[in-house]
């Protein structure tokens, strides 16, 4: 889940939103690894006016060999 949180010139909250969202991260055979990440469905009680649709792709990209490096 994302939570932004704006805040105003004197350190005052002017607003704050929660913003589900779900990912999956993919290891192929080959060592690509694939990257999703899309809206999720709001939190139980939350006010979805002006939420993205669910399912919408936020992000999405492939890194091929090599390009993914852990930091475990």
């Amino acid at each position: 889940m994302l939570r932004s949180v704006e805040v105003d010139e004197t350190g005052n909250v002017v607003s704050s939103s929660v913003e589900p969202q779900r990912n999956w991260t993919t290891c192929a055979d080959d060592g690509t690894v694939h990257f999703l990440l899309t809206v999720a469905a709001p939190v139980p009680g939350q006010d979805a006016e002006g939420l993205p649709t669910p399912g919408t792709v936020i992000a999405e990209e492939t890194l091929a060999l090599g390009e993914c490096v852990s930091t475990l």
